[in-house]
């Protein structure tokens, strides 16, 4: 098992998560609170090693300057924008890196990530870490937030449109969408 936890700036105890535990294509996205310990995690019921749901890697992806983020249990499931939609508040979803009829996730866009960190000036708001938007290659306004800006456990991940972030209050109010790539897990 490889990969790192992506924390939420909201609430870096919250991190993305598999709804169902398990890694299939179409499995809603959701934030859930962080399974430390990978090597003494027992299964669970669907078979999954806790927190393999919650590992993800970010690898380079084919259109310039964009990453697949690949659920950590296999690195054929990137995380989607569901049903290739680019229109904010739709749902995100694992889905086929390499796309396919039944995928349910549109172009090679609704795939791919661009990362792009706050302004170094703007990270006292986020007490000194560094946050970043996972912005949509579908449209460059769309990042992944947390669905009605709530730190809750179980509340699903979907796209939406980019807040401002040219000041620490901005990155304050944007922090719904900002993300805390962390150290990797092995």
């Amino acid at each position: 098992m490889n990969g790192q936890f992506i924390r939420s700036a909201f609430d870096d105890t919250l991190v993305i998560d598999v709804m169902s535990g398990k890694a299939t294509p179409g499995a809603p996205l959701q934030v859930w609170r962080i399974k430390e310990d990978p090597h003494s995690a027992a299964l669970t019921m669907h078979g999954v090693k806790e927190p393999d749901n919650q590992l993800w890697n970010i690898t380079a992806g084919p259109l310039e300057g964009s990453v697949f983020i690949e659920i950590g249990l296999a690195d054929d499931l990137v995380i989607v924008v569901k049903g290739g939609k680019g229109e904010p508040a739709t749902p995100l979803q694992l889905g086929e890196k390499a796309g396919g009829a039944d995928s349910g996730s549109g172009g090679i866009e609704s795939r791919v990530w661009r990362l792009t960190a706050v302004d170094a000036e703007n990270d006292e708001a986020l007490e000194g870490r560094r946050g970043t938007f996972i912005q949509s290659m579908l449209e460059p306004d769309l990042v992944i937030e947390i669905s009605g800006g709530r730190n809750e456990p179980g509340t699903a991940l979907q796209v939406g449109v980019k807040r401002p972030s040219g000041s620490a209050e901005e990155v304050r109010r944007a922090r719904s969408q900002l993300w805390l790539l962390g150290a990797a897990q092995k």
